[in-house]
């Protein structure tokens, strides 16, 4: 399976990463990256291009009309290539909604699309207007990013529904998670699992699980199961507005 990752800089850890999936048996990885430094890559991103085992095809990039830059010829490479899958993140995956080219290339070949990103700083959709106002949202060098131009809330909103289009549209999603220096695994601000106790917490205010056959929670003697229908603890069954013994009186 040949893998095309759309990327805007090599950066060394990414390398390491990409040279031990590329030694997976059945998979080929081949890098698209700028052919000069771009203009989505942070400050002080440190880029090598050295000692990897992936090809490496560079393109020139250019600012498009939607105000983000794209690929030249990157229709042309997925003729050559045919990938299986791309993988792109921000802004590159924007070109798969505003450039027909690029839209029509992957439908007929029947690529499939990953879509990878740090999604701390992206608000659920329904809650994008109070982030907005509340100051909530935050550029890439982290001050808070507020105005009061109707022009810039009105490019937010088109962003907040573009985002809507496309993570929708993608058949897969990557995003960062992160370690904390206590060893604990956090997702964003809302789901964290301490390493040391093994407690997990979620903040969630809306929590939506799918299971055909329940929830079951466990300390190894008592046992409590949560179906749609009704909740089963120990002898004792709760479905309705019934309260029953399973065994006994």
């Amino acid at each position: 399976m040949k893998i095309l990752y759309v990327a805007a800089a090599l950066p060394h850890y990414f390398n390491l990463v990409i040279n031990k999936l590329n030694q997976v048996p059945g998979i080929e990885i081949v890098v698209v990256v700028p052919d000069s430094l771009s203009s989505s890559v942070g400050a002080g991103v440190y880029q090598e291009k050295g000692e990897v085992n992936f090809r490496i095809i560079e393109l020139r990039e250019r600012k498009r009309y939607w105000t983000k830059s794209f690929f030249d010829g990157f229709v042309e490479v997925l003729e050559q290539e045919q990938p299986a899958v791309i993988l792109m993140g921000w802004p590159y995956i924007l070109a798969w909604l505003f450039d027909k080219k690029v839209a029509s290339a992957i439908k007929k070949q029947g690529i499939k699309v990953i879509y990878k990103d740090i999604p701390f700083n992206i608000p659920p959709y329904h809650q994008a207007h109070r982030y907005y106002v509340t100051g909530q949202i935050k550029q890439e060098n982290l001050p808070a990013h507020q105005t009061s131009s109707l022009f810039d809330y009105l490019k937010y909103r088109l962003l907040t529904y573009c985002r809507k289009l496309y993570l929708n549209k993608a058949d897969a999603h990557i995003y960062y998670t992160s370690v904390n220096n206590e060893g604990g695994f956090d997702v964003g601000n809302l789901f964290t699992v301490n390493q040391k106790t093994g407690e997990v917490t979620f903040n969630g205010t809306t929590t939506t699980i799918t299971a055909t056959t329940g929830v079951t929670f466990t300390d190894g003697v008592n046992t409590t199961t949560i179906l749609p229908g009704e909740i089963d603890t120990g002898n004792i069954k709760i479905s309705g507005n019934t309260i029953e013994s399973v065994t006994g009186d």
